[in-house]
């Protein structure tokens, strides 16, 4: 995405890639949507290697749980083959495939991060009522502080640079998002709510009124096609890109590891989970060997997570990615031979991310109404 990159692509590859566009911008956009057209592919093609695999016993397990070696070749392997992939199939990948599996994974990012919250909200709580160390509630205050601190901010700067000068649209997606981020927040302390899920509160309501405030910043400040409205800041838009990809690090980061902590018997004496073995193992109070046997009987009724939809997951993570690195621009072919290709931003990007903060909003609302409408399917613990 960089001058130096593009430089450097264009002497290695023999001019392959040399496209006449003006400030040769278009390198970055068409690079960036092919390496990451390379991964899709990767976890795709897995994805459909392990599809119904349900026991790790099972020899199409050994896809995903081994052969290391073979994978990071073909991995690497596809991410070379793609340089050579026209260029008209990677503006119809780019600028309308990529948009559908981003979508999904914004939706789906809501969803994991609500799980987590969660669990840091119960992991809080679980400290605070063993040791009585005020730590805890202070950490859990104040990571709930930051979110909502967060959320203003990105606000504040909504407001201050596209909700003025009469930009009507800027304006309603800015204050509509704010009055949800309200909605969202109060209702959490209804008593109907609180007593159907003790567990909910500021804790996730937070999560959730960053995250959407965030996609909404993220569409406002690339809308770009209004520069009265949408006056164009580099600082912004960096500010957009590295929110965007903390965020979905931190996703991908807990999706592949959450699986390794759930709690399950061991030795049939006491609950425990692989977190307090792998503690025990660091500090040379248990042999490794007992952590390989609970890994071995951890699965012994089948897989504790589904390789295939891991995989789905993280092939619409790098579609997001693709999008989030090169700033959600669109590719346009122009006819005239001396302007073959310009970047620039498009609505249904824009549309794209609002539409789906809405959604994030539907869906953190049913979860706190759906206990009330169907207290049958929920069960609460009473130490919540």
């Amino acid at each position: 995405m960089s001058d130096w990159a593009v430089n450097l692509l264009s002497s290695r590859l023999l001019g392959y890639l040399h496209m006449e566009c003006q400030d040769a911008a278009c390198y970055g956009v068409v690079a960036a949507h092919k390496v990451c057209f390379a991964i899709v592919i990767f976890h795709m093609l897995l994805g459909l290697l392990v599809l119904g695999v349900r026991d790790s016993r099972e020899k199409r397990a050994v896809i995903q749980n081994g052969g290391w070696g073979f994978k990071v070749i073909f991995w690497l392997g596809l991410v070379t083959g793609s340089i050579f992939i026209p260029n008209e199939f990677i503006f119809v990948w780019g600028n309308y495939i990529s948009l559908i599996g981003a979508f999904l994974f914004i939706i789906f990012g809501l969803l994991l991060l609500l799980d987590i919250a969660q669990a840091w909200t119960e992991i809080c709580l679980d400290k605070l009522m063993a040791s009585e160390n005020n730590r805890w509630k202070y950490m859990l205050i104040g990571t709930t502080l930051s979110q909502f601190s967060g959320m203003t901010t990105l606000t504040g700067l909504l407001y201050g640079f596209y909700g003025t000068n009469g930009c009507t649209l800027d304006l309603f997606l800015i204050s509509f998002n704010l009055a949800l981020t309200l909605f969202v927040t109060l209702l959490c302390f209804f008593p109907a709510i609180q007593e159907a899920s003790p567990q909910s509160g500021l804790s996730q309501a937070s999560i959730v009124t960053f995250y959407c405030t965030y996609q909404v910043f993220s569409a406002v400040a690339n809308r770009g096609n209004d520069e009265s409205c949408s006056p164009q800041s580099i600082g912004l838009e960096i500010v957009a890109v590295v929110l965007g990809t903390v965020i979905s690090f931190a996703i991908l980061v807990y999706l592949a590891t959450r699986s390794g902590s759930q709690e399950i018997p061991y030795d049939g004496e006491r609950g425990t989970s692989r977190e307090y073995l792998v503690q025990s193992v660091d500090h040379g109070t248990i042999p490794r060997s007992n952590l390989d046997r609970y890994d071995e009987q951890e699965e012994l009724s089948g897989t504790v997570y589904s390789y295939s939809f891991f995989h789905f997951i993280m092939a619409i993570a790098a579609m997001y990615a693709a999008l989030l690195i090169t700033r959600w621009n669109k590719i346009v072919v122009e006819t005239q031979p001396t302007e073959l290709v310009k970047i620039e931003h498009t609505y249904a990007a824009v549309w794209i991310k609002i539409v789906s903060s809405w959604i994030s909003y539907a869906l953190y609302v049913w979860t706190l109404v759906a206990p009330i409408m169907m207290p049958d399917r929920f069960l609460v613990s009473s130490s919540l």
